[in-house]
């Protein structure tokens, strides 16, 4: 039986066919055109590819160069690689390719044991950056990310082998110093390992080339977490990846408080209510801890919807801290339990982002359309619930290649969105209508949705605001307004560091 074709897109773009190995090809574009298909799942419209892999070639030349290098492509590699209909292209879902893996670590789908399994695979699949030698502009995002992702597995594997392989750990933090000098957790990582090692002189030499450096490359001083683990006795065995409060946030001692005096419900109607707070604040490892510590001093009805309700906001808050396996699994025990409606169209919507977030098409459009559903049934009550979850189908059959559904419903969100004058659901419901539009080749009506969603913004302030912002001018310069797009940008990126 023949093995499925394999793609190295990490370093020198391979493709592996049978027994024969291919790293150069008739064009670049060919790998180029592998890597783009496989930045995210689905099929891709062709009118989209040409685009994007031609921008200075609009229209029927970059059709014509797309089919020639299809053609190609087929010539050199076969035609195992690609699904292929008259209006899409897909990589066939036989393929194996190491983006996949390093996308599935940056999930957090997994249980930690899991995870630390496949940042070893991540690091293996690292065989440099993102499609080595293919200068298009679309690979720049991915191939930042695809960085990122390997720096985050090098740490997490640094924090898993910390307490009984010091040496190991200081092996991988010296990999992750030589992609990036400037990390401070690596940086702080490699001190501790050092220290553990009883290399204090080194650790201290280690820190003061690092302090000369930050000052004469970027004019500042180390930070005071770097700065206070040289002062430690011993350096903590905790990962540094788990960072303990300080100070007590005032609004989690007000939940306490109620929790002391045993006014159970009141504490947790309290603490659930509080979950948008503690989120905006960045405290959400706070929150969640609170929940669970009026949760674990009372003994709270498992099928009452105040139970529930506490559980479904502890599932935000760590999703919200990148838990999302944790999130995942929490709502899975408590799932079939689940008698309050609200309760169950809320979980519901939760799966479907935390399942978008993994590049998850099929069980995030299943579970934003079971909200859907369930929202549907009293439209008055469950409104901003059936806002959401349309916004997460839409999201979702966008990412299966299901554009005709995806717009319908996005119009829907639209229409949903203005009548109930929700302005940031009715901008995101435009963004999917925007998505829609650029693959269908409709140019103009794209930009005239994107003003429609700038407009919308107006006014409005926070972090939420100025991500949509950014991805408000990715759709301007994918469409050409290449001026607009950068103005977008620089607005967004800086109410993005307000926040």
């Amino acid at each position: 039986m023949t093995a499925p074709p394999k793609l190295r897109l990490l370093g020198r773009p391979t493709v592996i066919v049978g027994e024969t190995e291919f790293t150069s090809f008739r064009s670049m574009k060919i790998p180029a055109l592998l890597g783009l298909l496989a930045t995210r799942p689905g099929a891709w419209n062709r009118e989209t590819l040409a685009s994007v892999l031609w921008p200075d070639h609009l229209g029927s030349e970059g059709r014509h160069n797309l089919r020639q290098i299809v053609l190609h492509l087929s010539q050199q590699l076969g035609d195992d690689l690609l699904d292929r209909t008259r209006q899409t292209l897909a990589l066939n879902s036989k393929v194996e390719f190491d983006l996949h893996r390093v996308f599935s670590f940056d999930s957090g789908l997994r249980s930690e044991p899991q995870q630390v399994e496949l940042a070893k695979q991540v690091v293996l699949d690292y065989r440099g950056e993102f499609m080595q030698g293919v200068l298009d502009d679309w690979a720049v995002v991915p191939r930042a990310r695809c960085e990122r992702i390997f720096l985050s597995a090098l740490l997490l594997l640094a924090d898993d082998a910390m307490e009984n392989s010091p040496a190991q750990s200081l092996a991988y933090v010296e990999r992750a110093l030589e992609v990036d000098a400037y990390i401070d957790g690596a940086q702080i990582r490699k001190i501790r390992a050092l220290r553990l090692l009883g290399e204090e002189s080194s650790a201290q030499r280690a820190f003061g080339s690092y302090r000369t450096s930050l000052s004469r490359e970027l004019g500042i001083e180390p930070s005071e977490l770097l700065t206070s683990e040289l002062r430690r006795e011993r350096p903590p065995l905790k990962p540094m990846s788990v960072v303990e409060p300080q100070v007590t946030d005032p609004t989690v001692e007000s939940v306490e408080y109620l929790s002391r005096r045993e006014q159970w419900n009141e504490a947790l109607n309290l603490a659930i209510a509080l979950v948008p707070v503690w989120s905006g604040r960045r405290i959400a490892a706070q929150g969640e801890e609170c929940i669970q510590a009026v949760l674990a001093t009372h003994d709270f009805e498992p099928s009452g919807a105040l139970f529930q309700r506490a559980i479904l906001a502890k599932a935000r808050l760590l999703h919200f801290q990148g838990r999302s396996y944790e999130a995942k699994t929490l709502i899975a025990e408590v799932e079939p339990r689940l008698s309050d409606t609200h309760v169950r169209i809320a979980a519901n919507n939760l799966l479907g982002r935390i399942f978008l977030g993994a590049f998850q098409g099929e069980p995030a459009y299943e579970h934003s359309l079971i909200a859907l559903k369930l929202a549907e049934q009293n439209p008055n009550l469950y409104d901003s619930e059936r806002v959401e979850a349309i916004i997460r189908c839409a999201e979702a059959c966008t990412m299966l290649g299901m554009l005709e559904e995806a717009e319908t419903l996005a119009a829907s969100g639209v229409a949903l969105a203005e009548l109930r004058g929700d302005a940031l659901s009715l901008v995101d419901s435009v963004l999917i209508l925007c998505e829609v539009m650029l693959a269908n080749d409709r140019i103009e009506e794209a930009l005239r949705a994107v003003q429609k969603a700038l407009s919308q913004l107006e006014g409005k302030v926070g972090s939420s605001a100025a991500f949509t912002r950014v991805r408000l001018a990715r759709i301007q310069e994918e469409a050409g307004e290449i001026v607009s797009a950068r103005q977008g940008y620089e607005r967004g990126i800086a109410e993005a560091r307000l926040n």
